[in-house]
């Protein structure tokens, strides 16, 4: 026998690929849903900063032109 080779190793290795391969798809799926729930995070959190600097921007703009 070829030395690091186990006995019965060509009908498992596919067995094991086929595993491997079935984890990193599920792993895909999950992280690409993490991957999404994070970007609508950050889109959330971006849009209320930038509705809260046009709010301070239009009030400061309103208090330089003398509108109170």
């Amino acid at each position: 026998m070829p030395r690091g080779r186990c006995p019965g190793s060509s009908v498992v290795r596919p067995y094991v690929d086929g595993e491997i391969r079935s984890h990193q798809s599920r792993a895909d799926h999950l992280l690409l849903m993490s991957v999404r729930t994070a970007v609508r995070e950050l889109y959330q959190e971006s849009r209320e900063l930038i509705d809260t600097y046009t709010r301070e921007f239009r009030r400061l703009a309103k208090r330089g032109t003398g509108v109170t």
